[in-house]
């Protein structure tokens, strides 16, 4: 019975394609007749095979030094396992080196030598830091080939006029990324931080891991880091760009009684419903399981995605119920329709108000500066170790060298579903 009314769906996708108002015209850029996406971005795209090589700069001016101690770190452990990974990935495309401060060269370390200090903290200590002029070296050592990782607390000493120079850090950061040349990736990562003489200063202290390097590049390392980052992080990219996420609609969660699904047949997946019919109920609970993988940490959480939940060109009213990472599923087929794509999360709404024959739902995100970001920052030192000085300023620097992404949204493309009325 079931196979019967997916045959009498896809008889009337044709009878709806066949003609030739606004509405249809509409839908044929997004859907073909046998219900599958016309810019189909499901597919797994192939990598472009090219072989990447790894920098990984260790700054260590004073203040990073409390990270290093004896008593044993957060720091200490996640630093070596990234370090770890990358030597299992890149035996022999991975360097290492210290960055001290301005004017002082970058300096070349070997694993064995790395492991020592980073485990006793006896590094040369720089006495002030200049963040951009870092950069400057890391950038030169940088190129489309190679990724470059700057582990930093990004605490900004310059060696004179501090406070001038916070002013003038957005600019500064600006120049250095404005071609758009690399994209970046900066995590955040917290661990206990000793004084000098061995006591805890803050349970909690801010440091970063920054990526730099072509999008590609970046993409790949940063897939292969994902298993060693530690628990607990926050994370912001720029200049890296997402589609459009892999999705399908899950039609057995909650079975519809007024419309059949149709399923593409040349990725078994679902984007549509037909034969809708609101004498048997004017709403439509849709079900929709996402992989939203190319989305930073923070981007992808539940709250965030609730709160920049965007449905701008929708034709009909849209109330979203719920979005939650992916739950246990109980029908077989969802399962396998949620395993075809590696879906993440899990996405709950009531479609009402279709009045035309044919509603196309389009659907996004909002991309927002996630608060961390300004949960973390202070303008003055922070003897506390729990903020991280001008950070929001380096922020702004890098959004505004990079712009906002997809016209204000995560994705370049909406995921769409279509639904059509059955009127034969």
């Amino acid at each position: 019975m079931k196979t019967y009314h997916k045959l009498i769906a896809l008889v009337f996708l044709g009878v709806l394609f066949s003609g030739c108002n606004e509405i249809n015209d509409g839908v044929e850029s997004s859907f073909k007749e046998d219900a599958c996406l016309v810019n189909d971005k499901t597919k797994t795209e192939k990598k472009n095979g090219k072989a990447y090589t790894v920098n990984f700069f260790m700054e260590t001016s004073g203040s990073m030094n409390g990270f290093m101690s004896k008593k044993g770190t957060e720091f200490q452990k996640d630093i070596w396992a990234l370090i770890n990974l990358l030597d299992g990935n890149y035996p022999s495309g991975l360097s290492l080196f210290q960055v001290e401060a301005k004017g002082e060269p970058i300096k070349s370390s070997t694993m064995s030598d790395f492991r020592d200090k980073l485990n006793v903290g006896d590094f040369n200590i720089a006495q002030s830091t200049d963040i951009p002029e870092i950069l400057d070296s890391i950038l030169l050592k940088t190129n489309d080939n190679q990724v470059s990782i700057f582990v930093s607390d990004l605490i900004f000493a310059p060696s004179s006029g501090t406070n001038a120079s916070l002013l003038q850090i957005s600019s500064d950061i600006y120049k250095r990324f404005s071609n758009k040349k690399y994209a970046s990736v900066i995590y955040q990562f917290k661990s206990k931080f000793y004084n000098s003489k061995s006591k805890i200063v803050s349970e909690s202290s801010p440091y970063y891991v920054w990526m730099i390097g072509p999008e590609e590049g970046l993409k790949t390392v940063a897939a292969q880091l994902r298993s060693a980052l530690p628990s607990d992080y926050n994370e912001v990219t720029f200049g890296v760009s997402s589609d459009q996420p892999k999705y399908t609609i899950l039609p057995h969660v909650d079975e519809a009684v007024n419309a059949i699904p149709v399923l593409c047949q040349n990725n078994q997946l679902y984007y549509c419903y037909g034969a809708f019919d609101d004498s048997e109920g004017s709403k439509i609970i849709l079900n929709i399981a996402l992989n939203l993988d190319d989305l930073s940490k923070n981007d992808r959480e539940p709250a965030s995605l609730m709160a920049n939940f965007s449905n701008i060109g929708t034709d009909a009213k849209i109330k979203l119920e719920s979005i939650t990472p992916l739950p246990v599923l109980k029908n077989t087929e969802d399962q396998k329709l949620a395993k075809r794509i590696s879906a993440t999360h899990f996405l709950k709404m009531e479609v009402d108000q279709i009045y035309n024959e044919v509603a196309t739902l389009e659907m996004n995100f909002k991309a927002k500066r996630q608060d961390w970001i300004s949960d973390s920052n202070l303008d003055v030192d922070d003897y506390q170790r729990n903020k991280t000085l001008g950070l929001s300023k380096m922020i702004a620097g890098l959004e505004k060298a990079y712009g906002s992404p997809s016209n204000g949204l995560l994705f370049k493309a909406p995921f769409k579903i279509l639904i059509t009325k059955n009127d034969l």
